[in-house]
């Protein structure tokens, strides 16, 4: 096993135990990431392990490179950028999130708590 093969990576960070610390999980997705920065599945999984940690700014990075590779995003990743966006304080880009997860799946439960929360914020 080559400790610097990107899938060798992004398997051990996907397979860690429910009960890993977050900073543990962070590193480990922020290794796979650095190795596999255009893979979609690992800057999901850094973003997520970012905002277990409260490294929101970090989470909003990894997201926004992962763009940089011109995939079009999921629903539920215009929803993970546009809580972390609203997190660091972004809330222009939050909103413009909200409204491309909106268009994609007018009906998602979660676009509720979100909207909630742009019109608190």
């Amino acid at each position: 096993r080559d400790p610097c093969s990107p899938k060798a990576a992004h398997v051990v960070a996907s397979f860690l135990p429910d009960e890993t610390k977050p900073e543990l999980c962070m590193a480990a997705w922020s290794k796979a990431f650095r190795l596999q920065p255009a893979e979609r599945q690992v800057a999901v999984g850094l973003a997520q392990a970012c905002s277990e940690c409260g490294s929101y700014v970090y989470g909003v990075s990894a997201m926004e490179k992962s763009r940089c590779y011109g995939e079009i995003p999921s629903c539920n990743e215009s929803l993970m950028l546009s809580w972390l966006y609203l997190l660091t304080g972004r809330r222009d880009d939050a909103v413009i999130e909200y409204r491309c997860a909106r268009m994609m799946e007018p009906d998602a439960p979660e676009l509720a708590e979100l909207s909630q929360a742009l019109s608190e914020a």
